[in-house]
């Protein structure tokens, strides 16, 4: 078990073992995955009364690929911040 790992440890390790009859040596990648980050600046493209497009700059993935994204909004008539349809 590796303790307190951090992102920048990813990479290739090595280990040689030397006795009085033989050797021996192995390699081994480490990947350490983390959260992704937030995404960049977020750009309102298009607008209308009841729409709006959207794009942002990606964050960086830190090995966890981004699948999806919860889009929310808010209006005077709803309540608090509600998920909406994206495509």
């Amino acid at each position: 078990m590796i303790r307190n790992i951090q992102l920048q440890h990813s990479g290739r390790y090595g280990c040689r073992v030397r006795t009085a009859v033989d050797s021996s040596s192995g390699t081994a990648v480490v990947l350490v995955r983390g959260p992704p980050g937030a995404p960049g600046v977020v750009i309102v493209e298009e607008m209308s009364s009841h729409t709006a497009t959207l794009s942002w700059s990606p964050s960086q993935d830190h090995q966890s690929p981004v699948t999806r994204y919860n889009l929310q909004a808010r209006s005077p008539y709803t309540l608090g911040w509600q998920s909406v349809t994206t495509g």
